[in-house]
């Protein structure tokens, strides 16, 4: 009797140890390696697995290529989003690496069209074109400015973290054309949004932004050495 009861104890043992494995295994599948870093859904207290965000990701994008839709600026930023720029790591230098990634994931016609899709999008929410964007570093703080030529300054919403700053705004332009003895003048307003890395020496839990004229200004603490 003794001897069954010994049994039963040791084989509920093995399954206890063989359920604790499985859930490790399961829940964190890089315990016996570097885990990649996971992040809390707001509201959720649920963490998700970045690396498998990123396959489901390149998934649905290889899906659509193949139908031959078109990628639009959306299906980037649903991606490439605040959780995204919030993680522990190099934001900027991780866009540029899943950038390489995806392009040698797909085949011809799919690299093509993604790549297109891509310089358009990075064109759109990175490139500066004709807002001038300047740098000055002081021994103890550092001054981001971006002059925005007709900016409305009432609907600007600006936002920083750790790695990158956001600016969303409308900015109004003009034109002028002749028309018979007379000009016609004509304005229009066009919305942006644009990314931004933090400049390297800046600390971006510090920064202070306003907003003066056409210019955004932010100012940060300078990283201590």
């Amino acid at each position: 009797m003794k001897e069954k009861l010994l049994w039963a104890a040791l084989a509920t043992l093995a399954l206890l140890s063989a359920g604790q494995a499985y859930y490790i295994f399961t829940r964190h599948p890089g315990a016996q390696a570097a885990a990649p870093e996971k992040r809390e859904v707001k509201g959720a207290g649920v963490y998700e697995d970045p690396w498998r965000e990123l396959e489901e990701w390149r998934r649905s994008v290889e899906q659509r290529l193949r139908r031959g839709d078109p990628l639009a600026a959306g299906d980037f930023d649903g991606f490439f989003d605040d959780g995204f720029f919030g993680r522990q790591f190099s934001a900027f230098e991780q866009l540029e690496r899943i950038h390489r990634q995806m392009l040698g994931s797909f085949a011809e016609p799919q690299r093509g069209a993604f790549g297109e899709s891509w310089d358009k999008w990075f064109s759109e929410r990175m490139g500066m074109g004709d807002f001038r964007t300047s740098v000055s570093a002081g021994k103890n703080e550092v001054v981001l400015s971006v002059d925005v030529p007709g900016l409305d300054r009432k609907n600007a919403d600006i936002s920083v973290n750790r790695d990158r700053v956001r600016l969303a705004f409308s900015a109004k332009e003009s034109s002028e054309e002749k028309a018979g003895s007379g000009v016609r003048r004509s304005e229009s307003s066009r919305s942006y949004v644009k990314i931004l890395p933090v400049p390297p020496e800046a600390d971006g839990d510090t920064a202070k932004v306003s907003v003066e004229a056409d210019r955004v200004r932010i100012v940060f603490a300078r990283k201590k050495q």
